[in-house]
C-alpha cells in the first residue's frame, strides 16, 4: 500500500497569455506505470480540453497532456526515465506548435495546435496536482516547483529556464 497523500495547490487566477503559455514543472512521480494504475495531472484543466491529463499514465508508463490546447497529445513516450526519479518537465502551446520537454529534450512536437487558454472541464478551478473532468486523478508524487509563462518562450528562453531549474535541483 502506498503513502500517497492527496495534496493539490488551487490557483483562483488563470495565468495562461492570449497567444500563448509556457510551463516547467519540477516533480517526483511515483512508479505508476502499472496498467490501472493512473496518475493525475501537474497541471489540471489549464486550457480547454475536457479529456484527462495524466503524468504518467499507468499504462507503459505513458505520458498524456493537455496544456493550453483544445486536444490532448495521448501516448507521449518519455526521452527519458520519469518515475521513481525527479525530472524538469516543460511544456508550450500556442496556435500551430505545442512542445514538450523531459530534462530538456524533446518529447512530442505537434504543428497543427489549437492554442486554449480557458479552464477545462466543468470545474472552473486551475490545480498544481490534479485534473477533473472525465475523472479526478491526483498526481502521485512530489512537486517542487512550478513557472507559467503568459507566453510561448524562445528556444533560448526555455533552455535558459531548464538550465536554471536543473542548477538549482541538479536534475541531470
Amino acid at each position: 500500500m502506498s503513502d500517497y497523500v492527496e495534496r493539490v495547490f488551487s490557483i483562483s487566477i488563470n495565468p495562461l497569455g492570449v497567444a500563448g503559455s509556457t510551463a516547467f514543472s519540477v516533480q517526483y512521480v511515483e512508479d505508476v506505470c502499472d496498467v490501472g494504475d493512473d496518475n493525475g495531472a501537474m497541471l489540471g484543466n489549464f486550457g480547454g480540453s475536457a479529456t484527462q491529463t495524466h503524468y504518467p499514465y499507468g499504462l507503459d508508463c505513458l505520458v498524456y497532456d493537455a496544456f493550453a490546447t483544445t486536444s490532448r497529445k495521448v501516448e507521449l513516450t518519455p526521452p527519458t526515465a520519469i518515475t521513481a526519479t525527479w525530472s524538469i518537465y516543460s511544456v508550450h502551446s500556442t496556435n500551430g506548435e505545442w512542445k514538450d520537454y523531459v530534462n530538456g529534450a524533446l518529447m512530442y512536437s505537434d504543428s497543427d495546435n489549437t492554442y486554449d487558454n480557458s479552464i477545462g472541464g466543468d470545474d472552473t478551478t486551475l490545480y498544481i496536482g490534479k485534473q477533473t473532468g472525465l475523472g479526478n486523478f491526483s498526481l502521485k508524487g512530489k512537486v517542487a516547483e512550478v513557472i507559467v509563462y503568459n507566453r510561448v518562450l524562445t528556444t533560448p528562453e526555455r533552455q535558459q529556464v531548464e538550465a536554471y531549474l536543473n542548477s538549482k535541483y541538479e536534475i541531470y
